[in-house]
């Protein structure tokens, strides 16, 4: 009998420790056969186990069954745990400097002679250490007396005006520098000591060694565009012309300009380098960044506190997170700086997409109002807007061929062929044209009077007036430029058929680049391949998936750097200026002038003429190959077009094809005032 007023427990409810009841047997609704129900571990729990809508119950995943219990609480050892508890035996990896080393070890096996006289099997282990960040700090004891040494530092310091604190080592400062110029970040760098087994340094540290670095770098980097500014400056002096021509172009850290799921510019940083033309070396002579982002700022909006950036105190972002991009504040800005260097600058060659030659002419009127900054094109960009005319031109059906003898896939394929083709034409006429007559204007504009004629005539089969014209072709039948072109070697044809209307929408094509405004606008023949160049190799620091907010400015200057010296020689500069810098005659040292080397071959290699010919053989039997595969006959399965296997709409969306070109620089127009 239980006793009066206490509630009699159920024999059916779940007590601690009743297997029985861990082993009853339940029957599926679904199913006849019998189920054993057991209590899962952790992991498979959370892997296979869902819980219901209530919260209460548990079951398998799209499965209706019967009740899952809840999990085991004793939790599984992952490899992690294992690794972390088991017993160190003193076998990593450590950075230790050599020479300190011995002196460490020679010291104290004099101290212990003097000290321990009756000891006499000195064994000297390793008593402590303390890390700082790669470098160690150690003591020695003896294992067979009581001897214990004092702590020494197995690494070199960095020298600085400061007394106060311990001063950094230098193996820091240096991996820092090292990390400008790499894709990763202080958190890989720590997964990367990680698996040499070696004790990587805390995060925290490495960040605030990194912005210190990279503030320094930045530094650096302005002194030495200055004083190659200044360099400059005294040679155009001595050639007799006082102004400088410089191209300028912008890079942003999206691939798009537009995203689906954000508003306004998809980029969030944004840099430009100044390039100066007056040389052969093309060297950077200007930086300009452009940092939305803020971490501190947007740590602090996010719980609750009125703080715009730029504006409060440690702020990384220098431009307003609202504020589109602009090649024009670029311009202005890099201007600015040329300024004050007393450089007036008289060129600026830009693509056709920004405005930074409006920008630099503004900073330039600041200083003197008669300085006329002048635009130049880019023949490389004007070539690519050739291209893109010609390939959405709508030429005659039968320019390409008969219309009932070929596709309308293979017309396009032509059209295409043939879009490259005059852009590369008209750019070999041009290259032509300025090394025949070296960089005379005026010469230059009176062939273009029947350059453009003869190119249709060329086109159109007739070859006699060719080889009397700076047109590219020899004019006979076997060295005509259909045979010559290995983009119309493809087409498989020796004449276009034009009608007057194809020739006019060709000839307007053409006279983009040679015409007489055109030759005016490009008289400097300057390009930005350089800049594009550069903008490859801000690549390798700032990969666009990823977003360095802190260190933005000092891992561009870094590039900046090492583009203008060299790898081993900006290396080995940056090192020098942190306090850091590597033993002479060493291994190191060796190692650094071979990456030297192997830079500045990696840079004449790609201007070689046989490299270039080997490009140009590669290309066209890649060409070849493409055409031989693509009019192969394919199965359906093979066939590619977008959304083909979404449903499609009852209602047909008319499609924006007079969309205007995605430029660069924009300005959005607002949907309401508020």
């Amino acid at each position: 009998m239980a006793r009066k007023g206490v509630k009699k427990r159920s024999k059916f409810l779940f007590k601690k420790g009743n297997n029985a009841f861990l082993k009853r047997k339940c029957i599926s609704k679904h199913r006849n056969t019998t189920q054993v129900v057991k209590r899962l571990d952790i992991l498979t729990f959370q892997k296979y186990i869902k819980k219901s809508a209530d919260g209460v119950q548990y079951t398998l995943n799209g499965d209706i069954g019967p009740r899952i219990l809840r999990p085991k609480l004793e939790r599984i050892e992952s490899i992690t745990d294992k690794y972390a508890k088991g017993h160190y035996k003193g076998d990593e990896m450590r950075l230790l400097q050599s020479n300190k080393v011995s002196e460490m070890y020679n010291t104290c096996f004099k101290e212990h002679a003097l000290k321990n006289k009756n000891c006499k099997a000195t064994n000297l282990i390793v008593a402590s250490e303390e890390k700082r960040g790669l470098a160690w700090k150690q003591s020695l004891k003896c294992v067979n007396c009581s001897y214990i040494s004092r702590s020494y530092k197995l690494y070199q310091e960095v020298k600085t005006s400061s007394t106060f604190g311990s001063k950094a080592a230098a193996p820091n400062l240096g991996l820092q520098v090292a990390l400008q110029d790499m894709p990763i970040g202080n958190t890989k760098a720590r997964l990367l000591f990680a698996g040499m087994n070696t004790p990587p340094p805390s995060r925290s540290s490495m960040q605030k060694l990194s912005n210190k670095v990279s503030a320094s770098t930045e530094r650096m980097n302005e002194m030495d565009m200055n004083a190659r500014l200044q360099s400059l400056r005294e040679f155009s002096s001595a050639e007799g012309t006082s102004n400088m021509n410089v191209s300028i172009d912008c890079r942003y850290n999206a691939n798009t300009v537009f995203s689906r799921g954000k508003m306004g510019q998809s980029a969030s940083q944004s840099l430009a380098f100044m390039i100066e033309n007056n040389t052969n070396t093309r060297d950077i002579v200007g930086v300009y960044t452009a940092n939305k982002l803020c971490w501190t700022g947007a740590w602090l909006r996010n719980r609750g506190y009125n703080v715009t950036c730029p504006g409060h105190v440690d702020c990384t972002a220098n431009y307003q997170a609202a504020k589109p991009f602009s090649e024009y504040c670029a311009g202005k800005d890099l201007g600015n700086k040329a300024v004050a260097q007393n450089i007036l600058i008289e060129h600026v060659t830009t693509d056709g997409d920004g405005r930074a030659a409006d920008g630099v002419a503004e900073a330039m009127a600041v200083v003197d109002p008669l300085v006329d900054v002048k635009r130049q094109d880019d023949p490389i960009h004007l070539g690519q807007c050739q291209f893109r005319r010609a390939n959405r031109a709508v030429f005659s059906q039968d320019m390409f061929g008969e219309a009932a003898s070929i596709g309308a896939e293979e017309k396009k394929q032509r059209q295409k062929l043939f879009s490259l083709d005059v852009k590369s034409r008209c750019h070999l006429i041009f290259e032509e044209l300025f090394k025949s007559f070296n960089g005379n204007v005026r010469s230059i504009t009176k062939q273009l009077c029947k350059t453009s004629e003869v190119m249709l005539e060329c086109y159109s089969g007739n070859h006699k007036r060719c080889r009397r014209a700076y047109v590219c072709c020899s004019g006979g039948v076997h060295t005509n430029w259909f045979l010559k072109s290995y983009y119309l070697r493809h087409i498989g044809i020796k004449e276009l058929n034009m009608t007057d209307a194809d020739k006019q929408i060709l000839l307007d094509i053409i006279e983009l680049k040679l015409s007489i405004e055109g030759i005016n606008a490009m008289k400097t023949h300057t390009n930005t391949n350089k800049n594009e160049a550069s903008h490859r190799a801000v690549s390798v620091s700032l990969p666009k998936n990823v977003n360095f907010s802190r260190n933005f400015k000092g891992r561009v200057h870094s590039t900046a750097h090492r583009l203008n010296a060299g790898a081993g020689n900006s290396l080995l500069t940056k090192l020098e200026f942190v306090g850091a810098p590597v033993s002479k005659g060493g291994a190191v040292a060796q190692s650094i002038v071979g990456i030297q080397k192997q830079s500045q071959y990696h840079k004449e290699y790609q201007s070689r003429a046989t490299v270039k010919s080997r490009k140009a053989i590669s290309k066209d039997r890649q060409i070849n190959d493409y055409l031989k595969d693509k009019f192969t006959p394919k199965g359906p399965q093979h066939t590619y077009s977008k959304a083909q296997l979404y449903r499609k709409p009852k209602a047909i969306v008319p499609r924006r094809s007079d969309a205007p070109h995605a430029d660069h620089e924009y300005s959005l127009r607002p949907l309401k005032t508020f």
